[in-house]
């Protein structure tokens, strides 16, 4: 159950703002896993995911990819002073169809509000599942967008944290990534 260990955020990420990696810039750089192949948007960047950044990311799964960019200006404390991360995962077990709206919901519990219906989507011909919330992220209001993939046999969970100030800005930088999503051959 992803609730009960989350400080922010759904079941993802409560980083938004607290990497303390060393960024790797990307210009429209193409990022590999053993599972699928994204593009970076612009202005993003790649993080290394290190044992630090795993614990501090606090995800019911395995990371496979840290995505990184700066607030937009105006920077203004308390407003839009968030890092804004797309954080991708596997989960350790794959969710039933069953399960997934009260994954996605559980974020209540870590005290998002505002959690929307569980939308379909659909990434590179995988069926998904998505939820937007408000919460604080370090005294600024936040906003994620949370989604569970199914492909393979294999749940895969994307969190977009960005201030809610950035949120419509930043979800056009996750679409972006679901636009260049291509699953590895024999996945």
């Amino acid at each position: 159950m992803c609730g009960a260990t989350l400080l922010l955020l759904g079941c993802g990420p409560a980083s938004a703002g607290v990497s303390t990696a060393s960024p790797t810039p990307s210009a429209a750089a193409t990022l590999a896993t053993a599972f699928f192949t994204v593009t970076a948007p612009p202005g993003w960047r790649d993080v290394r995911i290190t044992a630090t950044i795993t614990r501090q990311l606090q995800l019911p799964g395995s990371p496979l990819l840290l995505l990184e960019t700066p607030p937009p200006p105006p920077v203004v404390r308390g407003v839009n002073d968030v890092t804004a991360d797309i954080v991708i995962s596997q989960l350790q077990q794959p969710l039933a169809a069953a399960q997934i709206a009260p994954y996605l919901e559980s974020v209540a519990a870590a005290g998002a509000t505002g959690i929307s219906t569980p939308m379909s989507l659909m990434v590179s011909g995988a069926s998904g599942t998505a939820v937007t919330y408000t919460h604080s992220i370090q005294g600024t209001s936040g906003m994620s967008e949370d989604i569970l993939i199914d492909e393979g046999g294999a749940t895969y969970e994307v969190v977009l944290n960005t201030s809610s100030y950035a949120f419509t800005r930043h979800l056009a930088a996750l679409q972006s990534v679901f636009a260049t999503w291509r699953w590895m051959a024999g996945d």
